[in-house]
C-alpha cells in the first residue's frame, strides 16, 4: 500500500509542477488579451456574430450572444483590429497589446447608407441581419428566427414560427400546430431547450414536447442546430431548438401588445392575444430584471365530414360506386395559454450572475358532436364527447459564468417540471 500511495503523491507532485511550468511559460512568451463588446451604433442593442479579426493574423473572434468578444494570447505589439458584420459598416482601429494584461475595447457599428437610386429596405430583412451572421459563424449547421421576424409573423404559437424553417415540418391538433419534425424525424427524436435548459417531455407517450402551449410573443429568438456538437447531448438524433428568452434592457422598457379577433362559424367575439413586459436595470446597471406576461384565447371550432365508397354489381352486372358511410362532425373547441418570465442578471467582473424562471400553461374545452351513418346497413349512430384539459410546463435555473484571462468557468443548477391532465366524458 504504501508502494501505491508514494507512487500517487508522486504523480500528483509531478502534475503540480507541469501546471505551474505551463503558467509560466504562457506569462513568459510576453502575450496579452484583447476583449469588449460590439453594439449597434444607433439603438445601443448588441451585435451577435460580429466578427473580429487581427489584420495580418491568424488571430480572431466572434461575439455571442451578449455582443461580447475575446481573443487570448495575442504576442505583444500593435495590431490593426478588424470589426465587420453583414449589412454595416466595417470599422478598423489600432490597438496596443501589453505583456499579460486584457485591454478592454468596445465598438459601435453604424449600419450601411447607400446613395443613388430609392430603394426600399423591408423591417424582415433589416431584423434577420443578426440571425444571417449567427447562422455564418455558427460551429455547426444551424438555422436562427430572429425577434424582429417572430414579431412579424402572425403566429400563436413556437411550433408555428419553428415551422417556418428549412428541413421542419409540423404535426397540427385542434387546428394549430403542437410539434415538430425535423428533417423527417418523429418529434420524440428533438431536443428543445430554453436558454439551454432542456425542456421535459408533456406527454406520457415519448418523450417529445408540446411546443403549442408556449406563445412565441415573449421569445427574443429561436435557434434550431441540425447537426450535433460535443457540448450537446447525444440523444438529439433530429435536432436541437432552443428557445431564446429576453433579457433586460440597458434603459426603462414598457411594451404592452393587444390583439383581437372574430370566428364566424360560432359567432365568437372574444378571441384575443395579450403580453407585455417591464424591463429596466438598477444599481448602476449591475442589476438587470425583465418580466413578461402573456395571455391568450382562441375559438378554434370546425365542422367536419368524411364520407367512405365501396364498388358493387348492379341487376346489369356493372361496377357502380355507392356511398358506404357518412360522418358528421361538430366540434366546438376554445384553446387558450397563460406564460410568464421572469429573468435577472447581475453583473460581476468578467462576468455575471443569472436567475430565470419561465412558466407556461395551456387550456382547452371541446364539445365533440358526432353523427354517423351507415348507409348500406341501414344504421344511425349519435355520439357527444365532452373532453377538456391543461398541460402546464416549468423551467427554472441559477447560474454564475465568469471569463478571466487564464480561465473560463460557468456553473449552474436547474430544475424543470411538466404537468399533463385529461378529462373526457362520453
Amino acid at each position: 500500500m504504501s508502494i501505491i500511495y508514494n507512487l500517487k503523491s508522486k504523480l500528483l507532485f509531478t502534475f503540480l509542477i507541469l501546471l505551474f511550468v505551463s503558467f509560466q511559460v504562457s506569462f513568459a512568451q510576453g502575450s496579452g488579451s484583447l476583449r469588449g463588446h460590439v453594439y449597434e451604433k444607433e439603438t445601443g442593442e448588441p451585435l451577435t456574430g460580429a466578427n473580429v479579426i487581427l489584420v495580418g493574423t491568424s488571430l480572431g473572434a466572434a461575439s455571442d450572444l451578449d455582443g461580447r468578444f475575446i481573443i487570448r494570447n495575442i504576442p505583444a505589439g500593435t495590431y490593426q483590429v478588424n470589426f465587420s458584420y453583414i449589412g454595416y459598416n466595417t470599422f478598423t482601429m489600432s490597438v496596443v497589446i501589453q505583456e499579460n494584461k486584457t485591454i478592454e475595447q468596445d465598438v459601435h457599428l453604424e449600419a450601411k447608407t447607400i446613395t443613388g437610386e430609392t430603394i426600399t429596405i423591408t423591417a424582415q430583412a433589416e431584423g434577420q441581419l443578426s440571425a444571417i451572421n449567427q447562422q455564418l459563424t455558427s460551429n455547426t449547421i444551424a438555422n436562427i428566427v430572429s425577434e424582429a421576424r417572430i414579431k412579424e409573423l402572425p403566429d400563436v404559437n413556437a411550433a408555428e414560427s419553428i415551422g417556418r424553417l428549412p428541413g421542419v415540418s409540423i404535426q397540427r391538433s385542434g387546428g394549430e400546430a403542437n410539434k415538430i419534425e425535423i428533417r423527417g424525424l418523429s418529434p420524440k427524436y428533438n431536443a428543445v431547450t430554453v436558454n439551454g435548459i432542456r425542456l421535459p417531455a408533456t406527454g406520457g407517450d415519448d418523450r417529445s414536447v408540446d411546443l403549442s402551449l408556449i406563445s412565441s410573443n415573449i421569445l427574443d429568438g429561436i435557434t434550431l442546430k441540425k447537426a450535433n456538437t460535443p457540448d450537446m447531448d447525444a440523444d438529439a438524433l433530429g435536432g436541437t431548438v432552443d428557445l431564446r428568452l429576453k433579457e433586460a434592457t440597458d434603459q426603462l422598457q414598457v411594451n404592452i401588445s393587444a390583439q383581437g379577433g372574430y370566428n364566424k362559424i360560432q359567432n365568437y367575439y372574444w378571441n384575443y392575444n395579450l403580453s407585455g413586459s417591464f424591463s429596466n436595470r438598477f444599481f448602476d446597471s449591475d442589476l438587470g430584471v425583465i418580466f413578461t406576461l402573456n395571455t391568450d384565447n382562441y375559438d378554434r371550432s370546425a365542422d367536419k365530414l368524411s364520407a367512405s365508397y365501396r364498388q358493387i354489381i348492379n341487376a346489369d352486372k356493372q361496377y357502380e360506386t355507392i356511398p358506404q358511410n357518412l360522418t358528421l362532425i361538430e366540434d366546438k373547441v376554445k384553446r387558450g395559454r397563460t406564460g410568464a418570465s421572469l429573468l435577472s442578471d447581475y453583473r460581476l467582473p468578467y462576468g455575471k450572475i443569472k436567475l430565470d424562471a419561465f412558466f407556461n400553461k395551456l387550456h382547452w374545452t371541446g364539445l365533440t358532436h358526432q353523427d354517423q351513418g351507415e348507409l348500406l346497413a341501414n344504421r344511425h349512430y349519435y355520439d357527444l364527447n365532452d373532453n377538456s384539459g391543461t398541460t402546464s410546463i416549468f423551467t427554472g435555473s441559477l447560474g454564475i459564468e465568469q471569463d478571466f484571462q487564464w480561465m473560463k468557468y460557468n456553473l449552474s443548477v436547474s430544475r424543470t417540471a411538466s404537468r399533463n391532465r385529461k378529462l373526457t366524458s362520453d
